[in-house]
């Protein structure tokens, strides 16, 4: 029998830290570096699973088994995770000096269901290049 174990934890050890973690084989395991992109890495993760939780299971609860309580909840903390999203974005922005269209690209796909783990793994490549850059040159 699989047992996951869902931990969430924010420790801060060089310049790192990790978010989520699927234990059993390690599954899934997102690392962040502690900079503009790796917050704002962390916040569209956050936001892209409660727009996923809202979606395709707080909405169809109120739908077809009139739980609207679920929405209202899940509404919330994904609302507030938008509003922490669009903040993180202007931050990198202008800490990556993105161009709008990388901007608006960012901001669109917020609005689209799942679109936002798919954005992570360009993001993450993008991350790894600033921490390569930083390695060479503190060499």
């Amino acid at each position: 029998m699989l047992k996951y174990c869902l931990r969430f934890f924010c420790c801060s050890f060089e310049g790192t830290f990790a978010a989520i973690q699927i234990t059993n084989t390690n599954l899934i395991m997102f690392k962040f570096s502690n900079t503009p992109l790796g917050r704002f890495r962390l916040v569209a993760i956050a936001e892209g699973i409660s727009y996923v939780l809202l979606i395709f299971i707080a909405m169809p609860l109120k739908y077809l088994a009139g739980q609207e309580i679920y929405v209202k909840y899940t509404g919330w903390v994904h609302g507030l995770l938008f509003i922490l999203y669009l903040l993180a974005l202007v931050s990198v922005k202008f800490d990556r000096n993105w161009s709008f269209v990388k901007s608006m690209k960012a901001f669109i796909i917020s609005l689209i269901p799942v679109a936002a783990f798919f954005f992570d793994k360009s993001l993450r490549n993008e991350e790894k290049e600033i921490t390569e850059e930083k390695i060479v040159i503190g060499n």
